[in-house]
C-alpha cells in the first residue's frame, strides 16, 4: 500500500505530500491522503456495538476498529467516549480499518525534506506505529506529527 514518499530527495517527486492529519491522545498522526478512503460520522448507536465487537458494518463490509486512543493509553477504556468520526484506511489490497476519532481530521502537507528518521525501535505506542516524524507549523506554534506506517497498523490488526 502506499506509504509516505520518505526516500525522495529530489527529481519528479514532489517536495511535499498530501496527508491526513488528527490527534489521538495527545499525539498528531498523518497518514497518506490516498490511503484515507472516507471519513464518515459515527452514530452513537454503533459506538456500544463496536466497544464489544471490535468492527463496524459499513455497507456491505465488516471493518475492524483500530482504536488509537485505546493503545496509546492502556489506562483510559473509553466505553462512553468513542470517536464521533471514522476515518476509513485502505492498509492493502484486501484489508480496510476504521479509526475513531473525536473530531474530524484535518488535510495538511507535509514537507519530505523536514521528515526525520525516528533513531528509537520502540515496542509502545506511538513509536511502534511510525518510523518518522515531521514538524509542522500549526497557527501559532509547531506540531510534531507521526507518520504512520500502515504495514505497522495492518500487523496491530493481526
Amino acid at each position: 500500500m502506499t506509504q509516505f514518499p520518505i526516500s525522495q530527495t529530489q527529481g519528479i517527486e514532489p517536495a511535499t505530500h498530501k496527508a491526513i492529519l488528527f490527534k489521538a491522545n495527545r499525539y498528531w498522526f498523518a497518514l497518506p491522503m490516498v490511503a484515507v478512503l472516507k471519513v464518515v460520522n459515527f452514530p452513537q448507536e454503533l459506538r456500544t456495538v463496536l466497544n464489544e465487537v471490535g468492527f463496524v458494518s459499513l455497507g456491505d463490509r465488516a471493518i475492524s476498529l483500530l482504536d488509537l486512543e485505546q493503545s496509546l493509553d492502556s489506562t483510559n477504556r473509553r466505553h462512553a467516549k468513542q470517536g464521533r468520526f471514522l476515518i476509513i484506511v485502505q492498509l492493502s489490497a484486501q484489508q480496510l480499518c476504521a479509526i475513531p476519532v473525536d473530531t474530524p481530521p484535518t488535510l495538511g502537507e507535509i514537507d519530505l525534506a523536514n521528515v526525520r528518521q525516528l533513531q528509537v525501535r520502540a515496542t509502545t505506542p506511538p513509536l511502534n506505529l511510525t518510523s518518522h516524524i515531521a514538524p509542522m507549523r500549526s497557527e501559532d506554534s509547531f506540531l510534531e506529527v507521526f507518520l504512520l506506517d500502515l504495514d505497522k497498523l495492518a500487523q496491530l490488526l493481526h
